[in-house]
């Protein structure tokens, strides 16, 4: 936003365009104008670090001039622009560091083990932990279980398809299953050129039997020039 500001785009129209207030565009370019992007990471970091140190800073200065002044706390708290609260704050005590070793522990020997089998573990060792917070502290130490990714076997090649150049040489057959509008069940045997897709036969009742099969591929083969795929797989099949 700054950069088409620096750009000579008029204030008004990156206040339409990105939804922000002129004022807060005037208080940005007067803070932040000229600086690169980098520059102004390394300040937001600066920032960061002294809104994190900031409270530290200011309960030290206090507890130096309750002690090197006879002055209330309530009154050097009110000088110092500090909470009474966040002066007597006090860090807690880590109570999961000896939680978090033994966690550490037990990830070396189970390197596939997540937070919920190490949470399996820790109860059989007597330790009353919630799983909720066994996740927290799994996160927080970073062992997180990476996924194994599934290696790709390596595929032979297919065999090429056959190519087909006259009709009667390669036939297909498939059955094929349907309903009545009364719900009767019926099974359909189709027999298809494969070159030419001419349906050679279709043979419909509400069950086939193999000798059924049989009887409609012979009565093919009587009108048909002999079929090597049918004659070879015909006594397989249905012998």
């Amino acid at each position: 936003m700054l950069k088409h500001l620096e750009a000579g785009r008029k204030v008004s129209e990156l206040s339409r365009e990105y939804g922000v207030s002129t004022a807060s565009i005037y208080g940005w370019k007067s803070k932040y104008a000229g600086l690169e992007v980098s520059q102004l990471k390394r300040l937001k970091e600066l920032d960061e670090e002294n809104r994190r140190l900031k409270p530290v800073a200011r309960r030290r200065d206090a507890r130096l001039l309750i002690e090197g002044f006879p002055m209330s706390e309530r009154r050097i708290c009110r000088l110092l622009d500090i909470d009474r609260s966040s002066y007597r704050y006090r860090p807690r005590p880590n109570h999961n560091e000896e939680l978090c070793a033994r966690m550490r522990e037990l990830a070396v020997q189970h390197p596939r083990y997540g937070y919920r089998r190490l949470g399996v573990l820790f109860r059989r060792e007597g330790r009353g932990v919630n799983h909720k917070k066994v996740e927290r502290l799994y996160r927080q130490q970073g062992l997180i279980v990476q996924r194994c990714r599934r290696k790709r076997l390596a595929r032979s090649a297919r065999a090429s398809a056959t190519t087909l150049e006259r009709a009667n040489q390669l036939w297909s057959l498939d059955f094929v299953s349907d309903t009545t509008a009364q719900g009767r069940g019926l099974r359909l045997l189709t027999v298809v050129d494969a070159y030419t897709r001419e349906c050679l036969a279709i043979e419909i009742d509400t069950s086939l039997t193999a000798r059924r099969v049989t009887a409609a591929l012979e009565k093919v083969l009587d009108d048909r020039p002999p079929n090597e795929f049918v004659h070879r797989v015909l006594p397989v099949m249905f012998g």
